[in-house]
């Protein structure tokens, strides 16, 4: 088994204060994406000094013109090295129309993707470590085509207060009690843990092995920054997702989302829509890693959605699946040859 100390080796610890904050994981490089925006970093600008734009159909309503000419000449990302400023707020402008393009291009309705999506997502409410996170994903289309039809609206908030005080990151002690779950049953732990959570239904949890989170970790120690496609039906394309990894403390490691329209314009100071934390405290003698996060009312992301993104995380994270590792790698790298027609493959293929 991986012993929990090679888990924690090396990487540095943020503050408390960013611990469910964006950070720039190495402030003396430069951001290797700003080329990638020339084309609208000005209107951009522009519109920021207007209320930061209140939704994407807005941004999308005003620069119409613009990106109609502009969509059929997008072509792959050019994104030179050190993707470590959190380079997802510098693609979303390109990446994002080039996303609905290819939807339009590829012709994937929503039906074909659940076929494709066929049998993919079950477990992931309760088992974001199981054998295999790759049932059920109809099943979560459905509900989720049925909630954009009531509200297609893509959401983008305020950024949060920069002079908010600082908040602790939250342990494993502040949901259960540590040191009487350790003279529990692995099982009893189980069930109070998923009890924990039960009646929260903003809430998601998962227990994992130790193993199954070592496998998680070494892809997110290596590569703790992403972007993942959240389909969009009434939008007729893809919504981007960041993603960063925090290693807020010696057994406690969050993961954040937000869209990629909302760090473009907040940068470190967008407020994540999903946060999950991973607990190691009783990774050793109970071999569990337990799981609990919480997706924000007020974002506009519906629960499937964000299990859709919990389900890919794991897909991309868990080190199974070659092509999926390269992405991870390119992105992290800032390598020109990241695809986002690749990304929407890998994310919606099984």
């Amino acid at each position: 088994m991986l012993s929990r100390t090679v888990l924690r080796r090396t990487r540095p610890l943020v503050s408390l204060a960013r611990s469910t904050q964006f950070t720039r994981l190495n402030s003396s490089k430069p951001d290797p994406a700003e080329k990638v925006f020339k084309e609208y970093e000005k209107p951009l600008e522009e519109k920021e000094k207007q209320d930061h734009v209140d939704t994407l159909q807005g941004l999308k309503n005003k620069f119409s013109d613009k990106i109609q000419e502009t969509k059929v000449k997008l072509g792959d990302p050019n994104v030179t090295e050190g993707m470590e400023k959190l380079a997802g707020r510098e693609v979303f402008e390109k990446y994002s129309m080039k996303l609905q393009e290819k939807a339009k291009e590829l012709g994937i309705p929503v039906e074909d993707l659940k076929q494709r999506f066929k049998d993919e997502i079950e477990r992931v409410r309760t088992k974001l470590g199981g054998a295999d996170p790759t049932e059920e994903l109809q099943a979560l289309l459905k509900k989720q085509e049925e909630e954009r039809k009531k509200d297609g609206t893509i959401k983008i908030r305020g950024m949060r207060d920069p002079n908010a005080p600082e908040v602790p990151y939250k342990v494993l002690d502040d949901f259960i009690d540590v040191e009487k779950a350790r003279h529990l049953p692995r099982e009893d732990i189980i069930k109070i843990w998923n009890a924990r959570f039960a009646n929260n239904d903003r809430a998601l949890h998962a227990v994992l092995t130790h193993l199954q989170f070592a496998d998680l970790y070494t892809s997110a120690f290596k590569y703790p920054l992403f972007i993942l496609p959240v389909p969009k039906p009434l939008q007729d394309g893809y919504e981007l997702q960041y993603v960063q990894w925090q290693f807020v403390g010696p057994e406690t490691i969050n993961c954040m989302f937000t869209t990629l329209a909302e760090y473009k314009l907040h940068g470190e100071y967008a407020s994540p829509h999903t946060t999950l934390t991973f607990h190691l405290e009783l990774a050793d003698d109970k071999d569990l890693v337990l799981m609990n996060g919480y997706v924000d009312k007020e974002s506009g992301i519906t629960m499937e959605e964000a299990h859709l993104l919990v389900v890919n995380l794991q897909r991309f994270y868990s080190g199974k699946y070659p092509e999926k590792t390269k992405l991870l790698k390119e992105f992290n790298a800032g390598d020109e040859n990241f695809n986002i027609d690749e990304l929407i493959q890998q994310a919606t293929t099984v």
